[in-house]
């Protein structure tokens, strides 16, 4: 368990962006419990505030 600890501390996934101005789209990031955190860096989920009027596209690499 100690080398997963330790590729823990490298590793920090680029996380998608959502303009602090866009009242559209809502980012949540949770962290996992204690049992998983090894295993698990984060869960997250981009979320619309009501139906948008287009496709909402991640910046390219997402």
């Amino acid at each position: 368990m100690n080398e997963l600890k330790a590729v823990k501390q490298y590793y920090k996934p680029i996380q998608p962006t959502v303009s602090a101005n866009d009242n559209e789209i809502s980012y949540q990031e949770i962290r996992p419990n204690k049992k998983n955190e090894n295993f698990v860096y984060c869960f997250w989920q981009l979320k619309t505030q009501k139906t948008l009027n287009h496709d909402y596209k991640l910046p390219s690499g997402f």
